[in-house]
C-alpha cells in the first residue's frame, strides 16, 4: 500500500487540566528517620574520643613505663646505635655531595669535608669558587619578566591570550592563511590549561549561591565571632576557623552544616531542627568520625592497646615478640653501622698523605762557613796527584 493511501492516526489534543494542588507530606517518619541517625553517629563519634582518650592517656604511657622496666638497657643501646648512625650517615651524605656536585677528587675530599666542619665559613679556592657565580646566575630580576607574566600587587593577572598572540604572530608568518582563527583558539586554550591562567573571555562564574554565602557567613559570626558573641563556647575559635576557611572557599554546603551544628548545640538534637539541617548535622560528623575510626584502628594494633586496654598485664607472647624485634632492630643497626664505617674508611685511605718536612741545609751551610773562618784551616791539604793512566796499557791489559 503506498503511503499517500495509509490512513493517518488522528491524536486527540490533551485535555486542558485544572489548577493542581500541593501534596502534602507527613514528615514525622523521614524526621525520626533523620535524627535516629544523628544519634547513631553521635554516639559512635563520643565512643571513639573515649576509646582514643584513653589510649592516649592511659594505656600507651603504661606501656612505655613497662618497656623502660623490662627492655631498658637494650632500649638504650638502641638509642645510642641510632645517634651514632644518624652521626656516620650525615659525614657520609657530605663525602659524597662533595664528590658528586662539587667535582672534589676522593684523594682530597676528606680533608675537605673535615675543613669544612670544622670552620663552616671555610670557602676553598677551586671548590667553592662556583657558588658566588651560582648566586648571580639565578639572582634575576622579576621586574623583567612583569610585562609578561603581570604585576600581582596591581590586579593584572597574566593572560593566556597576551602569551598566545606573540605565537600567533609568527605562526602567521610562517603558514599564512593555513593557521585559521580556530587554531589560535586551540592555542590559547592549550596556554592556558598548561600554565594554569585565566582567560579573559571566560564566562563567569553563576553567582547564585552568592547571597546565601553571605547570610550564612553573617549568621554564623554573630554566634562563633569573639568580639560579637563573648560567652560563646570552647568550641567556637575551632569552628569559626572553619567558617573563615569554608568562606574563603565559597563553600556554601559546609557553611550550611556548621550553621546545623550551632543550632543543634543551642536548641538540642530533636526532629525540631527540621530534615535539611538533620542530614546537614549527620554529614559533617559522619566526616568527622571517619578520621577518628581510622585512628583508632592504628590504635588498637599497637602493643599499648593489646597489653593494657584488652589485659590488664601484657602477655608473654607479647613480651617474647617484642624481645625478638628489638634484637634484630640491633643487629641490624650494627651491620649497617659496619657497611658505613667500611665505606667511611674508603674515603679516610684515599686521603692524599702528607709530605714529608724536608730538612733545612742551613746547619750544613753554617758549618762550612765556620770551618773556613778557622784559623787551623788557614792552609788547606794539598789536593791529591791525579793518576795518570796509559790508554794504550788500559786497551791490551788482560
Amino acid at each position: 500500500m503506498p503511503p499517500s493511501q495509509r490512513k493517518k492516526r488522528h491524536r486527540k489534543p490533551a485535555r486542558s487540566r485544572g489548577p493542581s494542588t500541593l501534596l502534602v507530606l507527613d514528615q514525622t517518619p523521614f524526621l525520626k528517620k533523620a535524627t535516629a541517625r544523628c544519634r547513631r553517629i553521635q554516639r559512635s563519634l563520643d565512643k571513639s574520643r573515649r576509646d582514643l582518650e584513653q589510649f592516649e592517656t592511659v594505656a600507651k604511657p603504661a606501656f612505655q613505663q613497662w618497656m623502660a622496666r623490662a627492655f631498658g638497657p637494650t632500649l638504650s643501646a638502641l638509642r645510642e646505635l641510632q645517634s651514632t648512625l644518624d652521626e656516620k650517615i650525615a659525614l657520609l651524605e657530605v663525602l659524597r655531595f662533595a664528590v658528586w656536585s662539587k667535582g672534589v677528587p676522593e684523594y682530597d675530599v676528606w680533608e675537605y669535608v673535615q675543613r669544612h666542619r670544622n670552620d663552616p665559613s671555610y670557602r676553598h679556592p677551586v671548590y667553592d669558587a662556583d657558588e658566588d657565580e651560582f648566586d648571580d646566575v639565578v639572582d634575576f630580576d622579576e621586574d623583567d619578566f612583569s610585562d609578561f607574566t603581570g604585576d600581582e600587587e596591581d590586579g593584572d593577572e597574566p593572560c593566556a591570550e597576551e602569551m598566545a598572540k606573540l605565537f600567533g604572530e609568527a605562526a602567521r608568518e610562517v603558514f599564512g592563511e593555513d593557521f585559521s582563527d580556530e587554531m589560535q583558539e586551540e592555542m590559547e586554550e592549550g596556554f592556558a590549561s598548561f600554565f594554569g591562567l585565566a582567560r579573559r573571555q571566560a564566562i563567569s562564574k553563576p553567582d547564585g549561591g552568592a547571597a546565601e554565602l553571605k547570610v550564612l557567613y553573617r549568621t554564623l559570626a554573630r554566634r562563633l565571632h569573639p568580639d560579637l558573641n563573648p560567652t560563646a563556647d570552647d568550641r567556637a575559635p575551632d569552628r569559626w576557623h572553619e567558617v573563615t576557611e569554608a568562606y574563603g572557599k565559597g563553600d556554601v554546603d559546609a557553611l550550611r552544616a556548621l550553621e546545623a551544628v550551632c543550632e543543634a548545640d543551642a536548641a538540642g538534637l530533636g526532629p525540631a531542627l527540621g530534615l535539611a539541617r538533620l542530614n546537614a548535622w549527620a554529614d559533617y560528623h559522619q566526616g568527622l568520625l571517619q578520621p577518628l575510626k581510622s585512628r583508632l584502628r592504628e590504635a588498637r594494633r599497637h602493643p599499648a592497646w593489646i597489653g593494657f586496654i584488652k589485659n590488664r598485664q601484657p602477655p608473654a607472647s607479647l613480651r617474647d615478640e617484642i624481645e625478638e624485634d628489638l634484637q634484630h632492630g640491633l643487629h641490624g643497626g650494627e651491620m649497617q653501622l659496619d657497611e658505613i664505617e667500611m665505606e667511611l674508611d674508603y674515603f679516610r685511605s684515599q686521603s692524599k698523605p702528607k709530605p714529608r718536612p724536608r730538612r733545612s741545609r742551613a746547619p750544613r751551610r753554617r758549618r762550612k762557613q765556620a770551618a773556613a773562618r778557622d784559623p787551623a784551616n788557614a792552609n788547606p791539604a794539598p789536593a791529591r796527584a791525579q793518576r795518570t793512566v796509559d790508554p794504550f796499557q788500559t786497551e791490551f791489559a788482560f
